[in-house]
């Protein structure tokens, strides 16, 4: 499965990036409807990266 995230240089409504201090803060992320599958967070904890699977699920990169 496959997700178009950006088409002509437009990004998808609904992709979001966030940043976090924590790792426990992923948990507190919000999933779809509210936020699309291919957002994005840095977390400044351990400096890892995460994106929102088709799955609705966070997971780290």
């Amino acid at each position: 499965m496959y997700s178009i995230t950006a088409q002509s240089g437009n990004v998808s409504s609904y992709i979001m990036e966030f940043q976090v201090d924590k790792l426990e803060d992923i948990a507190t992320l919000p999933k779809s409807p509210t936020c699309a599958s291919g957002s994005s967070c840095l977390c400044l904890e351990n400096s890892s990266v995460w994106k929102l699977g088709d799955d609705n699920e966070w997971h780290e990169i």
